[in-house]
């Protein structure tokens, strides 16, 4: 069976690859569609290409073309046309009415809960098998409401989100079990760490090559701390100056006597060498952080960060510091961390 993945972070593409390797079934072809989330993002398909991942590439703006549609789309057509408007956006700004028998004949794997990367497939090919794999911490709090659900399945017949659409068969998880009660029948196992631990060498190297991009990481004997950040000003939840003075206290607290590494989110414009005042060396921003435990040379002593989920799955971390969102205390005006 062919395969669909709709993918708009490093960790998602990442995530596919290790599915695309470990899939029984051979005889299929796939297809890697990149949503706009991560700025630069396609600038990684050559080397997919190069690596021999995936047989076939698309880039569907989804953000952005979502984002048009709610600010000037007319009142009808968002409230009572919105599936037909949101399927007609997406074809009217991208090429993906060119791959439409290709999909048809595919299993379609999403990492959104939400929004038109996952609604648009939901009643575009309604007759498809969907799958939504785990992209972190928010698959585990679902926050949609039984009136809510209702009034979007039965009154506006829109899409549902959160995994409740019953175009939605499968949710694969790392912990099925944490799933939320209404939605545990659909929870499936995604072995993440299994799979890492039993790629060939080959493969392993293969997948350096696309995210590491030539570069390399240098380790010495002296104790480390590893810093991961999150685009807390590109996402207006707080400034940027705060958001640098956030992280520079973080490495006054926490590093003492480490040599300090900074992961930055790869939706992140803040340039840190130049603008955070602290000494530390930098991991490039297109490196998955769950690869880390692909190069079996790298340890960190500890590990800190506000709220990061991604730090959950790495093993090379001997101590992990979670801060927390109270840990944030100039949130902007009418923002709220949850």
């Amino acid at each position: 069976m062919n395969q669909v993945y709709i993918c708009g972070t490093y960790f998602h593409v990442y995530a596919s690859i290790l599915k695309e390797l470990y899939r029984s079934d051979k005889t299929g072809k796939s297809l890697l569609i990149l949503n706009d989330h991560t700025p630069g993002l396609e600038n990684i398909i050559p080397a997919l290409r190069e690596n021999h991942f995936f047989d076939k590439f698309l880039v569907v703006p989804f953000r952005k073309i979502e984002s048009a549609e709610r600010n000037h789309g007319s009142f009808l057509s968002r409230v009572f046309f919105r599936n037909r408007a949101m399927i007609r956006a997406v074809e009217a700004n991208s090429d993906i009415g060119r791959f439409e028998s290709f999909i048809r004949e595919s299993e379609i794997n999403s990492f959104y809960l939400w929004g038109y990367p996952t609604a648009y497939f939901v009643f575009r090919f309604a007759g498809n098998y969907l799958r939504i794999i785990e992209d972190g911490a928010r698959n585990y709090i679902i926050r949609i409401r039984k009136a809510k659900l209702l009034k979007r399945k039965y009154v506006l017949r829109t899409y549902i989100g959160d995994g409740f659409d019953s175009a939605v068969k499968e949710i694969n998880l790392q912990f099925p079990e944490q799933l939320d009660p209404r939605l545990r029948h659909k929870g499936t196992h995604f072995n993440l760490k299994e799979m890492q631990d039993n790629l060939s060498a080959a493969d392993n190297q293969r997948i350096l090559n696309v995210f590491m991009k030539g570069e390399g990481i240098t380790l010495n004997n002296r104790k480390k701390v590893l810093i991961i950040t999150q685009p807390l000003s590109e996402d207006n939840f707080v400034t940027e100056a705060y958001k640098l003075s956030l992280y520079a206290e973080m490495i006054d607290e926490h590093a003492a006597g480490h040599d300090v590494y900074i992961k930055p989110h790869p939706r992140e414009l803040t340039d840190y060498r130049k603008q955070l005042g602290r000494d530390f060396i930098e991991i490039p921003r297109s490196f998955p952080l769950e690869m880390f435990d692909l190069m079996q040379n790298i340890r960190f002593d500890k590990g800190v960060t506000l709220f990061s989920s991604g730090i959950a799955n790495l093993r090379c971390i001997t101590h992990k510091i979670h801060l927390g969102r109270h840990h944030i205390r100039q949130l902007l005006p009418g923002k709220k961390l949850v």
